[in-house]
């Protein structure tokens, strides 16, 4: 073995480590942002409705421009979320063939290539 080629193992391993750190970042940044969703939700039904608490029950006409702007935002929300996580899924699957592909060269099977398949069975 060359020192080229344990200079090029080296640069591998470190690209392999910060491939790592970026997937694992990424989940944990989801799994965090999703956990708002009902606390946002839930923060926007009480600011909306606070104001109107005195009058459910006696004059539901009044709450319709409430229950419109809780939906709307929530929709928004929601959306909001949705393209995050579709943006997050995208960039998910880069870092996997990445660290697949590095896991391949530097011949070890990692959490790349040990993941399963669509199909429930194992990965590579």
């Amino acid at each position: 073995m060359t020192a080229d080629d344990t200079d090029r193992g080296e640069q591998r391993r470190l690209l392999y480590e910060r491939v790592c750190e970026s997937y694992h970042a990424v989940d944990d940044f989801r799994m965090k942002l999703l956990s708002l969703l009902p606390i946002a939700t839930g923060s926007g039904v009480f600011l909306l409705l606070s104001t109107k608490a005195d009058a459910i029950g006696t004059a539901k006409s009044s709450l319709r421009p409430s229950l419109v702007a809780i939906g709307v935002f929530g929709t928004i929300f929601t959306a909001g979320l949705f393209a995050y996580e579709l943006f997050g899924i995208k960039k998910c699957h880069y870092l996997i063939e990445t660290g697949r592909s590095l896991e391949r060269q530097m011949r070890v099977r990692g959490q790349f290539r040990a993941r399963p398949s669509r199909h429930f069975g194992q990965g590579e």
